[in-house]
């Protein structure tokens, strides 16, 4: 038996608001899609054709921030840009380590609003052609990125895909969602 293909790995749906998502006008949309349809069946030229914004909300999250970070340097896909967005954050750790960030790593400050204002602040501020919404302490896996426009690629007409979340601590495991 063959190895299972990415969007074998990683579901992929029409609907819904998680994972990673293609981004908001229909013009970035045609864009991605043209990029994604010129792209090589093999995958060869498809890193050079797609930009990810990963948009993360954050309010006082800076103990968790330093390990999601790792977790995107670890990326084997690395055409994306890094938008934190601070939202009101009142504890002197996580407001001076925003400051430390490099500038490569776009931090917007707002108000406390909540998360969805944060996460819906980042998303109108991000350029690239796919969203991905990621909490302060969430991690991915190295090739999820990869596999994630793999698996859109290989599926034009789906918006988005995701991957089952892995818990760690006191709740471990792997969740298993199944989306309409």
């Amino acid at each position: 038996m063959s190895e299972p293909q990415a969007h074998d790995r990683l579901t992929s749906s029409h609907q819904g608001d998680s994972g990673l998502n293609v981004n908001r006008s229909l013009e970035q949309i045609d864009r991605a899609d043209s990029r994604l349809q010129s792209a090589p069946e093999d995958g060869s030229d498809f890193r050079r054709s797609a930009l990810v914004s990963i948009v993360i909300p954050c309010f006082n999250g800076g103990a968790d921030l330093p390990q999601a970070l790792d977790s995107l340097k670890r990326q084997t896909f690395q055409d994306f840009e890094i938008l934190i967005v601070d939202d009101g954050s009142t504890d002197a750790f996580t407001i001076a380590y925003l400051q430390s960030l490099p500038q490569s790593i776009r931090v917007i400050r707002q108000e406390n609003k909540g998360l969805p204002a944060a996460r819906n602040r980042g998303m109108l501020e991000a350029k690239g052609a796919f969203l991905l919404p990621l909490d302060c302490d969430d991690m991915l896996a190295p090739d999820f990125l990869e596999e994630g426009l793999s698996a859109l690629h290989q599926n034009p007409a789906f918006a988005f895909a995701f991957a089952q979340m892995r818990l760690s601590g006191d709740l471990s495991g792997e969740t298993h969602k199944r989306y309409n």
